[in-house]
């Protein structure tokens, strides 16, 4: 039996690579695009920014979470919604609400939405559509 020749040899190894390098682009990112908002909403709720920006594609933060400074939650919480996803997009929203208990008024929810993309073979977010309630909306 003959030795394989080196071109053989370099055309397997070529071709191995290349059906490693694929396997690996061709796949689904490994977070899906409800653990990547949960991640933002928990980082800003918690203020443990650390690797905040990790989460925004080009690290371009949409928002902002400052270390020890946490947002206020009311009742249990921003509720993070199931993704809606379009090929390599996504969109996801969270429900929360805004507290009207100074006014003795019921909390009132609000919608933030995430748009998300993926980048580099990762759920990334691309921008947030922020709800703009404010404190006139506890007495609509």
């Amino acid at each position: 039996m003959r030795s394989p020749s080196r071109r053989q040899c370099a055309g397997a190894a070529a071709l191995a690579a290349a059906l490693t390098f694929a396997a690996g682009c061709s796949g689904e990112p490994d977070e899906d695009p409800e653990t990547v908002v949960q991640a933002v909403v928990d980082a800003r709720t918690s203020g443990d920014c650390d690797d905040y920006a990790d989460h925004f594609v080009d690290g371009d933060v949409v928002g902002g979470c400052t270390e020890g400074d946490a947002d206020p939650v009311v009742g249990d919480g921003p509720e993070v919604g199931e993704a809606t996803v379009d090929g390599d997009e996504a969109e996801v929203e969270v429900v929360d609400h805004y507290d009207c208990s100074t006014w003795d008024e019921p909390d009132v929810e609000s919608v933030d939405v995430y748009f998300l993309v993926v980048d580099d073979g990762e759920w990334l977010v691309d921008d947030i559509d922020f709800a703009e309630t404010t404190s006139d909306d506890c007495f609509t």
